[in-house]
């Protein structure tokens, strides 16, 4: 692709450098390169130097390469263009013929694409109402299913409820308790510590006979009632003598016979816990007989879920059938002969337009070791170049080292004889190709005019 081709060209944009000063171009008619002791060590006085000096037509000529270039390269990235690009440069025969095959391409696989989502779209759609069917019957068997379990569902649901408002009723009375005492022993300055919301209380022991009084538990007197004495068991018996303790006794008929309602978790009858025992066999025993009817309710579930999310990825397929990526895609594949063959052309006449505009530049020949002469005109640019090594080896093959001196600014000194040209940062590259890519690129990076 001209994209990577150029990528190692447009790091010479880097390079350019401007000499600035102010007043009417002063170069002087000779230069010498100033090169630094580690690429010396490199070269020998005898390697030639070559300098180009280049026009504002060749900057005019290098920009509208690179503009091409970057026209065609949207026009290959691009794959809604139907109409061949504009181009000056590159405006030939040899990227016209293939452009147009291009846009032909592209037309070909957008009436494929049609025909392509149509056939998409019914599959799509007859998959989506087979699922949907599927989903309906399945339900209609959940229903069939639910009614066999309704009645002892409602009943188990029900005896729940019951439970949870009496655990919640008896959680407030003891709360209620706890408040009380804890307001005491701040009130009162009680030296123990505040009780926490889930503090355990109401434990106790009954007894028949006579009541009694023990250290640190609470005495209720109920024998008239049921012939009991309760021991209410304290949290700390520093609470025994506080009048919150009387909430705590108040409170303990109701709370008592909350949990007598509640019941153990043993299967006690009467209870809401020996209710829900029955009530949970009633219900296993009907989801027994449903599934004798219906198959395994697990497997139902299992069925619903399945479907529903087929559904919603059919759903999503429908929708991304036709989307511009999914186009852009196909299109993309459908063309990708016609778009390579674009490429390389592109890439061939890029590389025949630049090597003309460097082979047809104005040059001079000099040496390392000598001063050169350099063409004072006022839009000219300037390229040093020189040739490094021999051999045959990949480490010794010839490399163009280069860079740009712009030369529509004048010298720093108007007094200077010879110019010495700095060459710190210069750039190689292995191939002429790459040189000639290197100055195209360099060259259109320069401003349109730089006279001012």
């Amino acid at each position: 692709m001209i994209k990577r081709k150029m990528a190692y060209a447009v790091a010479a944009v880097a390079l350019v450098g401007a000499l600035q000063g102010c007043g009417d171009n002063n170069y002087p008619k000779e230069a010498r390169l100033d090169i630094p002791e580690q690429a010396l060590s490199r070269l020998t006085s005898s390697t030639d130097a070559r300098i180009h000096y280049f026009s504002q037509d060749d900057i005019a000529t290098a920009k509208a390469l690179v503009a091409d270039v970057g026209t065609l390269e949207s026009f290959v990235r691009d794959t809604t263009v139907l109409e061949t690009p504009k181009l000056s440069t590159l405006d030939d025969k040899a990227i016209n013929q293939p452009a147009k095959a291009l846009v032909e391409a592209r037309k070909e696989a957008e009436s494929a694409w049609g025909k392509q989502v149509d056939s998409q779209r019914k599959a799509l759609n007859q998959e989506l109402s087979n699922a949907k069917d599927t989903l309906s019957d399945t339900k209609a068997v959940e229903q069939d299913m639910l009614k066999e379990i309704k009645a002892p569902k409602e009943r188990l649901e029900a005896i729940e409820a019951q439970i949870d408002k009496a655990q919640t009723r008896a959680q407030a009375l003891a709360s209620e308790a706890i408040e009380a005492w804890n307001t005491n022993i701040v009130k009162q300055e009680i030296p123990v510590r505040t009780l926490s919301p889930r503090t355990g209380v109401y434990g106790y022991t009954a007894r028949s006979g006579p009541c009694k009084e023990y250290d640190g538990r609470v005495t209720v007197d109920r024998q008239q009632q049921d012939g009991r004495c309760y021991y209410l068991s304290l949290p700390n018996k520093a609470l025994k003598d506080l009048s919150g303790t009387q909430v705590y006794v108040d409170n303990f008929d109701e709370y008592r016979a909350l949990q007598d309602k509640i019941g153990s978790y043993r299967n006690e009858d009467g209870s809401l816990r020996g209710q829900r025992q029955s009530a949970q066999k009633s219900l296993r025993d009907a989801k027994i007989v449903a599934e004798n009817k219906f198959g395994p309710m697990r497997a139902l579930n299992n069925r619903l879920g399945r479907t529903q999310s087929e559904i919603e990825r059919l759903e999503r397929e429908l929708e991304r059938v036709d989307s511009p990526q999914q186009k852009q895609r196909f299109v993309r594949n459908a063309q990708s002969s016609e778009a390579q063959a674009l490429v390389e052309a592109q890439n061939a006449l890029f590389e025949r337009r630049a090597a003309k505009l460097v082979e047809d530049s104005k040059h001079s020949e000099a040496r390392l070791d000598e001063p050169f002469d350099l063409d004072g005109g006022a839009d000219v640019l300037a390229l040093v170049m020189t040739t490094q090594g021999g051999g045959s080896s990949m480490f010794s093959q010839p490399k163009y080292l280069y860079k740009l001196i712009d030369a529509r600014w004048p010298v720093p000194s108007a007094d200077e004889d010879v110019l010495n040209i700095d060459m710190d940062g210069i750039r190689s590259a292995r191939t002429e190709q790459r040189f000639n890519q290197g100055v195209i690129a360099a060259l259109s990076a320069l401003p349109d005019d730089r006279t001012d």
